[in-house]
């Protein structure tokens, strides 16, 4: 008889690729069909200039859903090709808000077109088997992501990255002439004691330093896209540390755990007498 592996029935979400549950029936997660239908409501909204009541009744919703959704503050979804992670924006930095996806920090600018505006948005370095921005150190100068509002998706390009300390706030301002996205997380990976930063620029207003590691930079470009990529290398060399020495302790864990299991077994069998 031949055995069936025992993870040859995982199936994975077609879009986040979280682990689905044996028995979910669907190809995406419930999050990833929540953004789904945030799409079709959104697009459906600019075209009927519809109301709350529209919205449920043209898609067989609860009322109640639609109104929990928009007190919810869901604000559009961000998208990030090169960390593979699709994200709900949620308006405030609430525990319950964050473990749902990113979130738009208040007191920062809303992402929409126009100029001096910089809309800073935070998400955790991982939750619950979901990456959010687990991978943002893959990002590099010139990598583009997208924010969908409720009019209109826009899109930004990196510009720059940079280690911060959680109190200098002062980095996270606006800056006079440009139109920013900036994309904040928890550094190292498993620790906060920093922010890894990356600064972006909407696509079409940013200055030359965000284009594409300019051939003819000037000197004071240059550093700001060497000086982005040795901030990037650094943390990418401090987080492969830091998780080499928690699989060594979790290894040495497991280990220790079947020791005790074996001298339990051991303990637990009677010898033999003669």
């Amino acid at each position: 008889m031949t055995e069936t592996p025992i993870f040859e029935n995982r199936r994975y979400c077609e879009e986040c690729h979280c682990l689905l549950p044996s028995s979910y029936e669907g190809t995406l997660c419930p999050r990833c069909l929540e953004q789904e239908l945030f799409h079709q409501v959104k697009e459906y909204i600019q075209t009927n200039n519809a109301t709350a009541y529209d919205v449920a009744t043209h898609f067989h919703l609860p009322l109640s859903r639609i109104k929990e959704w928009i007190d919810d503050g869901m604000i559009g979804i961000l998208d990030i090709p090169k960390m593979d992670v699709t994200l709900p924006l949620y308006l405030g930095a609430t525990q319950e808000k964050m473990a749902k996806g990113a979130v738009m920090l208040g007191q920062t600018s809303f992402p929409v077109q126009g100029t001096d505006s910089n809309c800073v948005i935070a998400a955790h370095r991982g939750w619950k088997g979901i990456p959010m921005f687990r991978e943002i150190e893959r990002l590099e100068i010139g990598d583009e992501l997208t924010i969908q509002n409720c009019q209109e998706t826009l899109t930004y390009r990196v510009s720059e990255i940079e280690i911060i300390l959680p109190d200098e706030s002062d980095k996270i301002m606006i800056q006079p002439g440009r139109n920013m996205v900036t994309l904040m997380t928890c550094h190292p990976y498993t620790q906060n004691s920093k922010r890894y930063v990356v600064y972006c620029d909407e696509v079409g207003t940013q200055p030359e330093v965000a284009v594409d590691a300019a051939e003819e930079a000037d000197s004071s470009q240059q550093e700001i896209i060497t000086t982005s990529e040795q901030n990037r290398t650094e943390a990418l060399e401090e987080d492969q540390r830091l998780i080499e020495r928690d699989t060594l302790w979790r290894k040495a864990g497991y280990a220790g755990i079947g020791l005790i299991g074996v001298l339990i077994i051991v303990g637990l069998i009677p010898r033999k007498k003669h």
